[in-house]
C-alpha cells in the first residue's frame, strides 16, 4: 500500500521518527490495524526517500504483519503460519518482548559471586533494565549495596 505523502502527513512521519527510534529499533503502538498500515508506509516511504530501507518487522497484530513484504519481516515471523502458530518471542532495546501476549520479560541468569560489595554490585548491575521495569525487583539488592557502603563493607 503506497499513498502519496502531503507536507502534513511528512512531518507527522518525521516526528514520530525522532519521538519513537531508539538506536536502530523504531517502537510505535497504534490504537488500530488501519493506523498501523498507514504509518508502516508512510514511515517506509520516508526512509526510502532518505536511502534507508526499513526491515525487520513485527507486530502483535496478525494483519498488520500480512500487510509488510515476507522480505522485510522479522526471521522469526517470515515463514509463520499465522492462522496456526504463536508469535515468537523478539527483542527489543534488551528487553524480551513476548509478541503472542504483548507482554514483556526479563530472562536473568545469575552467577554466584562472593559476598562482599563488590559480589552486591557486580549481581545488582548485571541485570540490563533499560526502561526501568525491573526496579521494583531491584529496589532490595541496591538497598543492600547501600547499607554496605554505609557501614564501609569492603
Amino acid at each position: 500500500m503506497t499513498m502519496k505523502l502531503n507536507l502534513v502527513q511528512k512531518l507527522q512521519v518525521l516526528c514520530e521518527l525522532r519521538k519513537n527510534f531508539y538506536v536502530d529499533d523504531l517502537l510505535k503502538s497504534k490504537r488500530s490495524t488501519e493506523s498501523s498500515v498507514e504509518l508502516i508506509s508512510a514511515i517506509g516511504q520516508m526512509c526510502k526517500a532518505g536511502g534507508f530501507h526499513l526491515t525487520k518487522f513485527v507486530s502483535n497484530d496478525r494483519r498488520v504483519l500480512e500487510s509488510v513484504p515476507v522480505e522485510d519481516r522479522s526471521k522469526g515471523v517470515r515463514n509463520l503460519n499465522f492462522s496456526q502458530e504463536a508469535l515468537p518471542v523478539e527483542r527489543a532495546l534488551g528487553v524480551h518482548w513476548c509478541v503472542e501476549n504483548d507482554t514483556l520479560g526479563f530472562r536473568i541468569s545469575l552467577q554466584d559471586k562472593p559476598l562482599t560489595r563488590r559480589g552486591v554490585l557486580s549481581t545488582v548491575s548485571s541485570i540490563y533494565d533499560p526502561l526501568g521495569l525491573a526496579s521494583p525487583f531491584l529496589l532490595e539488592g541496591r538497598r543492600i549495596l547501600q547499607r554496605l557502603c554505609v557501614g564501609g563493607a569492603d
